[in-house]
């Protein structure tokens, strides 16, 4: 018991047809969208084979699974004995086995080395600060009063913890050692 439509609106009837090519489409599409075909061969159930064992053996007995019977002339494979099990290893007191972490630069001892190693563009400063070191060093008359400044700038920078002051650094040392070097 349908119920009329309101009135002023246009009655739609569905079209059977329609109905039904659009489900075939869909069944179709759907199993297309599987990787199926629709004219799939059927294959012939797996079959149990038993294998010959040899005379000095103790019978075992041995089940392959094949899709299609095996011909007549075809050699059948034996079973491999297993393998007589490992001796049992004897630990002597090991060390414990430290679990690495995620990240390696976490491990290193200062913030500086840290963000050296986890940023490549102080990564790139750093490379850019131990040429221009040893240009200093080698066209200075005192390589030692180069070393122990180098060794004081190490020790200020080694608690910076962020980036951008740590480049900030890097970029006045290079100009300093540069200017030094001239």
């Amino acid at each position: 018991a349908r119920t009329p439509p309101p009135p002023g609106r246009p009655v739609r009837r569905r079209s059977g047809m329609a109905v039904a090519v659009a489900s075939l489409a869909a069944v179709i599409g759907g199993v297309l969208a599987w990787g199926l075909t629709l004219d799939a061969p059927v294959e012939a159930p797996p079959q149990a084979v038993a294998l010959n064992n040899t005379a000095d053996a103790p019978p075992r007995i041995a089940v392959a699974l094949t899709t299609a019977a095996l011909p007549e002339e075809t050699p059948i494979q034996l079973l491999e004995e297993p393998a007589a099990p490992p001796p049992p290893v004897v630990e002597t007191a090991a060390a414990p086995v430290s679990k690495p972490s995620r990240n390696p630069c976490l491990d290193l001892p200062t913030a500086h080395q840290r963000l050296v190693c986890g940023y490549p563009s102080l990564a790139i400063e750093d490379r850019r600060l131990k040429a221009a070191l040893e240009r200093a060093k080698a066209g200075s008359r005192d390589p030692y009063a180069i070393e122990s400044s180098q060794a004081a700038w190490m020790s200020a920078s080694a608690n910076i913890q962020d980036r951008l002051e740590l480049a900030d650094r890097y970029a006045r040392r290079i100009a300093d050692l540069e200017a030094q070097a001239r």
